[in-house]
């Protein structure tokens, strides 16, 4: 509720991450309850949504509940290779975050997805972002509580082919 929403980004734009059952299977992969109860100590809550505000929420939001099991289905459907490594970014260096990347990386490891976190400066994020060779990515966005400080993030049109 304080504005500063934390978030997996991915790039749609690589064929890999098109098919929505991927990306699907990487939320309902990963304990976000557990880790705010324990990694962040209750500091914060999910919002399933990059508006912190409960009100923004609507009453049909999909919760992607904690289901490996079904996050392993999704991605045998989806035809997932348990070989690929995905280059996963980030810049936040405090012991919180790299705790919650971690747990992210057990968590997508249980069901056959390889994160190689890799730690950047915002130059070189942007940089990456730029030559379109993003992957997927550990931020968070200071927006506060009005959503409509959100539309950047959610209108971003720093890639290549996005609208």
């Amino acid at each position: 509720d304080a504005g500063l929403p934390t978030y997996l980004q991915m790039n749609h734009n690589l064929e890999w991450l098109q098919d929505v059952r991927v990306r699907q299977a990487f939320v309902h992969a990963i304990d976000r309850n557990t880790i705010m109860e324990t990694i962040r100590g209750g500091a914060g809550r999910v919002s399933n949504t990059m508006f912190p505000a409960e009100w923004t929420h609507p009453d049909t939001l999909n919760t992607y509940e904690y289901n490996p099991e079904l996050a392993a289905q999704l991605l045998a459907d989806a035809g997932w290779d348990s070989s690929r490594q995905i280059d996963f970014i980030y810049y936040y260096t405090d012991q919180v975050s790299l705790d919650t990347i971690t747990a992210i990386q057990a968590y997508l490891a249980a069901v056959g997805v390889n994160i190689v976190p890799r730690l950047l400066d915002p130059a070189a994020i942007n940089q990456v972002y730029n030559d379109g060779t993003f992957e997927m990515g550990y931020f968070a966005n200071g927006q506060g509580l009005d959503p409509s400080l959100g539309a950047l993030t959610a209108r971003c049109t720093c890639w290549p082919n996005t609208a």
